[in-house]
């Protein structure tokens, strides 16, 4: 994998590993395969997916 790009979403509740592979220990072990050799890079800040979104709308059912 030498030179390859993996994302995640950072949002995920650590028991949703869990709840994927069906024990907590495999998947602490798949991330720790997946991060030995790394660089871990966090960014911080509004989302760009959702700038354009109103969020403080209220979806009407009537509207369609």
């Amino acid at each position: 994998m030498a030179g390859s790009t993996v994302t995640g979403p950072t949002g995920a509740a650590p028991a949703a590993g869990e709840r994927s592979f069906g024990d907590a220990t495999v998947a602490a072990a798949m991330i720790d395969r997946l991060l030995h050799h790394a660089e871990v890079i966090s960014l911080k800040g509004d989302s760009y997916r959702l700038k354009d979104r109103d969020l403080g709308q209220v979806p009407n059912d009537d509207a369609a």
